[in-house]
């Protein structure tokens, strides 16, 4: 999971930044609710981030049929509260997506297990097996160009 963030950081969060939609697969026009939230970076695992980032996180209201939407129970954040955020850059978007939910965010409650969550992280980050994306071959099975 750390292999494939671009960013592994501790951050509070500061409020709701929007929502929107993400589109399923398939046909129609069904979408998947995004929440996004400001989120005042504390400590970083993975990367370089300081200040305040947008942080996205599937999950949120649905507006057609008005009820909560969670990956796997995972809780939207909540303002005040303090994260540990697994994410991926989106250039597109200029946010934070959290990875792998629910493991991407994890609710850090006090400080002993800020300790035990940073820890455990930064070890992930030194033992990471980063993503690299196959590569393309070309029909007849070998390599490509």
């Amino acid at each position: 999971m750390v292999g494939f963030a671009t960013n592994v950081f501790v951050g509070r969060v500061v409020g709701e930044a929007g929502s929107e939609g993400a589109p399923l697969s398939g046909p129609g026009e069904k979408a998947v609710p995004r929440t996004q939230f400001s989120v005042e970076v504390l400590k970083n695992v993975k990367g370089d981030l300081d200040g305040t980032v947008t942080v996205s996180q599937i999950g949120g209201y649905d507006g057609e049929e008005g009820r909560e939407v969670r990956v796997e129970g995972d809780s939207l954040s909540k303002p005040g509260k303090r994260y540990l955020f697994v994410t991926s850059y989106n250039r597109e978007e200029g946010w934070y997506a959290v990875v792998a939910q629910p493991f991407g965010d994890v609710l850090v409650e006090d400080e002993a297990r800020r300790r035990e969550v940073e820890e455990r992280f930064e070890q992930a980050e030194e033992e990471q097996i980063p993503f690299e994306p196959a590569a393309e071959t070309s029909p007849n099975g070998g390599a490509g160009p």
